[in-house]
């Protein structure tokens, strides 16, 4: 009987463990140079849930434990255009790949 209480549980843990997904990618200019220190900023349609990250020295950023379901990308980086992906979608124990591409923004504003 414990045995099989065991395994049970051991089930339910597999199944919380896989119940999420990861959001990943890697952001470059224009000329496809990887870009650091981007603010990467995730927010869920359904509930509003916002996570964020931040690019690595080769320009990859990496979200994980996310509810599936719709997602809005947002990239922010000093001199450079925001980027906005919206759409994305996050699947139940799947790596979603969003890749980004920035331009510099305009030196003077407004």
């Amino acid at each position: 009987m414990l045995l099989a209480v065991g395994l049970l549980l051991g089930d339910v843990a597999s199944a919380a463990q896989i119940a999420t997904a990861t959001l990943a990618g890697v952001v470059r200019d224009e000329t496809g140079g990887a870009l650091p220190g981007v603010t990467i900023t995730v927010r869920s349609a359904a509930t509003r849930a916002v996570r964020t990250a931040t690019t690595d020295s080769s320009g990859r950023y990496r979200v994980t434990a996310l509810d599936p379901g719709e997602y809005e990308v947002r990239a922010e980086l000093t001199n450079f255009r925001p980027v906005v992906r919206t759409g994305v979608v996050l699947t139940v124990g799947g790596t979603t790949e969003a890749d980004i591409t920035m331009s510099l923004g305009a030196i003077t504003e407004g």
